[in-house]
């Protein structure tokens, strides 16, 4: 379809390609400005997503939900051969469904996203499959009813970014590899699943149903669980302690600074006051006592006045002054954990 037909259906904002069995090219859907949803199922002769499939100008600008299904004979998702170009910049779901074949993925993506693997996707779990380097952005991931699945593959030690992970109905799945980053594991009907849970350390929250070897490491979990939210509670009300010590401490010393400036300006005051009573005479001193007051209030007043306007600089340096220490407070206890987490590794 040529780029002047497509322009006819700029206005789509969901396409569905469902059991086109016959078709051996993808149309160059990548040009629809609006396009938000878009699933293709069931095309059987589609080995490889190219640039026939991205268009010109940007690619799926607008999308965000992408699914491809049933694509039996899909091997390979290429990138497209142009520089410079956006692609995907607001996917935020990809899900594969029964591709079985499929072993290489070039999906240049920036945003975080979830990705779904459903079903029978057989080559994604094994060795053939080295591109979850490609995909650094997945933040969520759910696996559902892939039965070929007995072990998750390494290359997924890779996804910085992965922080939940689902994984329900696989019968054959037996064990996990370590996830540094996962902090939300769900795991539902996977009957031979056992792995420990200790090298899971970042995992703050944990649900498992119908895992029955799973018990014993998860209460095994639960109780080191309870014993790292006390050790987060008291570190949390030490840092709130040393941070109050040390706003406190600001504050004595801004308050001590402020004082010896005001004595200073009052000394200032008098002696400006002496040296003109001196030159005015005693009499120029009684008849000008309530002038020379209300001229010394003024003039403490505007002194007052570039103190308040010092002390918003000053703010402005306190909360800088904070926020280091913070940083300095996180650094000390990074520090801390790393060595707590290797003396309990050795």
């Amino acid at each position: 379809m040529s780029k002047q037909q497509l322009a006819r259906f700029d206005s789509l904002v969901d396409v569905r390609l469902i059991n086109l069995r016959r078709c051996a090219t993808l149309p160059s859907l990548g040009q629809l400005p609006r396009l938000r949803m878009l699933e293709i199922s069931g095309m059987d002769l589609i080995k490889h997503i190219d640039d026939a499939f991205y268009g010109d100008g940007d690619i799926f600008p607008t999308l965000t939900k992408l699914t491809f299904s049933e694509m039996l004979s899909l091997e390979k998702w290429s990138p497209p051969k142009r520089k410079n170009v956006k692609s995907f910049p607001w996917l935020r779901e990809l899900t594969l469904i029964q591709c079985p074949k499929f072993k290489e993925i070039n999906l240049l993506c920036d945003s975080i996203f979830t990705m779904r693997v459903w079903l029978n996707n057989k080559t994604i779990w094994s060795v053939e499959f080295c591109n979850w380097d490609n995909l650094q952005y997945i933040e969520n991931i759910e696996i559902v009813g892939c039965q070929e699945l007995r072990r998750l593959p390494e290359g997924m030690r890779s996804l910085k970014r992965l922080t939940r992970m689902k994984i329900c109905n696989c019968n054959n799945l037996v064990t996990l590899v370590a996830l540094y980053s996962l902090q939300v594991l769900y795991l539902v009907a996977c009957p031979v699943l056992a792995f420990n849970l200790e090298a899971f350390t970042t995992l703050s929250q944990l649900k498992i149903n119908a895992c029955p070897k799973m018990q014993i490491y998860y209460d095994a979990w639960m109780k080191n669980n309870e014993e790292r939210r006390r050790a987060a509670t008291e570190e949390e009300e030490r840092r709130r302690t040393w941070m109050k010590e040390n706003e406190e401490q600001w504050r004595a010393i801004e308050e001590e600074r402020r004082r010896i400036w005001m004595k200073e300006i009052e000394k200032r005051w008098q002696a400006i006051e002496e040296d003109k009573y001196h030159i005015r005479g005693e009499a120029a001193k009684e008849y000008g006592s309530e002038e020379e007051e209300e001229r010394r209030r003024t003039w403490m007043e505007e002194n007052e006045k570039q103190w308040r306007a010092l002390e918003k600089e000053e703010e402005e340096r306190r909360r800088t002054w904070m926020k280091e220490n913070k940083e300095r407070w996180w650094a000390i206890e990074e520090e801390r954990r790393k060595k707590k987490n290797l003396h309990e590794r050795n």
